[in-house]
């Protein structure tokens, strides 16, 4: 609810929203690690694989994921290795849009545009 509010005051182009944004794109950089926890991912999928199997669904079955990734020429993969990488690829995601907030929020020229 604060980003929201935050991107409506940006609209008006007040100032104090724009310090909100550059504030709340740190905190995003401070907690992106705490926000998306390693054994978050891993539950997640582990949840979607017994609700997709409960439903008959072979498509998110772990032998698929294996079979799936195995066909790509990787011989080696399980699906704690798959949660690692969606949690350091949603970090980065995240961190990097952060970062673009910071830079476009600290440029002269938009400067300038809320005052």
């Amino acid at each position: 609810m604060i980003g929201l509010g935050i991107g409506v005051g940006l609209i008006f182009r007040a100032e104090v929203f724009r310090k909100g944004a550059l504030f709340l794109a740190w905190g995003t950089i401070a907690t992106a690690y705490r926000k998306h926890p390693y054994d978050g991912f891993v539950r997640h999928i582990q949840l979607l694989n017994e609700r997709m199997a409960a439903m008959g669904s072979e498509f998110f079955s772990p032998a698929y994921a294996v079979a799936l990734v195995q066909s790509m020429g990787l011989s080696s993969f399980s699906l704690p290795v798959f949660a690692q990488i969606c949690a350091v690829m949603t970090i980065i995601t995240e961190v990097l849009v952060a970062l673009t907030v910071i830079v476009l929020l600290t440029r002269p020229s938009i400067k300038t545009v809320f005052k």
